[in-house]
């Protein structure tokens, strides 16, 4: 459904070649610009210390089963975030990810 504030210009057709195009092209730099955070926040001290509690919080590790269904439920959704996140670094940033874990050790 088209809202009142589209135009032309901000409207995405999938049917037209120059509109994938140009959204491929905006997707790459805003992927780009996450990874570029991602990297800033690991260039860090304090940036590796924020990341390692984070993950410290989502505990990628450990099999999140406690036989309760709704704490399971979130426990889960934290062990996925975990999961994405440590892919994301180990992926991105290894080096220092690396470094962190020394800092943490």
């Amino acid at each position: 459904m088209r809202s009142s504030t589209d135009t032309e210009e901000t409207r995405y057709d999938a049917g037209d070649a120059t509109s994938v195009k140009e959204k491929a092209k905006q997707v790459k730099i805003r992927e780009e610009r996450r990874l570029n955070g991602l990297r800033q926040t690991m260039s860090t001290a304090d940036g590796r210390l924020w990341m390692w509690e984070l993950l410290s919080t989502c505990r990628p590790f450990h099999v999140p089963f406690s036989g309760n269904a709704s704490k399971d439920a979130f426990e889960n959704g934290m062990h996925n975030i975990g999961l994405m996140l440590f892919a994301q670094l180990r992926a991105s940033c290894k080096k220092e990810y690396d470094l962190m874990e020394q800092e943490n050790a």
